[in-house]
């Protein structure tokens, strides 16, 4: 399995979903072991855009600093890290303000086009090869590819 793949399937979208799964399973496990008549469970509760929108940041500023060779990659993952966190703020003022506030299709919808822009463009940018070290033109080579040389 690449590197790419890997971080794709382990490091970017089992956090992000992994707890809605976790909370899905949970659900289908109270279901089962329910004696009553009637059981009642936020299904919906599973699509957490709070959470999404924290794993986006924290997943698209991982990634804007893995990999320099794709420059407009970069400020794409800049720019949905920066967005990503302005709605997670603005939302959980909202929250804070409302205690029966419940997150609108639109953020949920955004929240996951985030999620989607996030996990593609972190995958694109750990499948492109490093930008090689070289010198600065004034025949002195940097500090790693000195290194590298030893």
């Amino acid at each position: 399995m690449s590197p790419a793949v890997r971080w794709l399937l382990l490091e970017g979208s089992l956090p992000l979903l992994g707890a809605g799964l976790i909370y899905l399973v949970l659900g289908a496990c109270k279901y089962i072991v329910n004696s009553g008549s009637k059981f009642e469970y936020d299904w919906m509760g599973a699509l957490d855009p709070l959470g999404w929108l924290y794993g986006t940041v924290v997943l698209a500023i991982q990634s804007a600093l893995v990999n320099a060779a794709k420059e407009r990659l970069v400020v794409a993952m800049v720019a949905v890290a920066l967005v990503s966190f302005l709605l997670l703020l603005v939302a959980m003022t909202e929250r804070s303000a409302n205690q029966t506030w419940k997150s609108s299709k639109k953020l949920q919808g955004t929240a996951l086009a985030l999620v989607v822009a996030t996990l593609w463009t972190g995958y694109t940018i750990r499948s492109v090869p490093a930008a090689p070290e070289v010198s600065h033109g004034n025949g002195v080579p940097t500090a790693a590819s000195a290194s590298a040389g030893k």
